[in-house]
């Protein structure tokens, strides 16, 4: 069995670097604040990022009920 070579963190302490060092991965400040047809890419881009990986997740969803079916068809 593989030992655990990493130590274990706190919750807090997880929270605590991830507040501290959240600027660092802020965007550019240009890209948001600016008018126009940057900061309306900004917002397209923004939903897509979000959308990309909820569609991912549900086409795996979808494969695993459509196998689930074959499966209980073939049975």
């Amino acid at each position: 069995m593989l030992s655990r070579t990493l130590p274990r963190f706190p919750s807090w302490v997880v929270a605590a670097l991830t507040m501290l060092f959240a600027r660092s991965a802020m965007a550019c400040p240009a890209c948001g604040q600016t008018g126009g047809q940057n900061q309306e890419a900004y917002m397209w881009m923004t939903v897509m990022m979000c959308l990309v990986p909820l569609g991912a997740i549900a086409g795996v969803v979808l494969w695993v009920r459509s196998e689930a079916r074959k499966a209980d068809a073939t049975e």
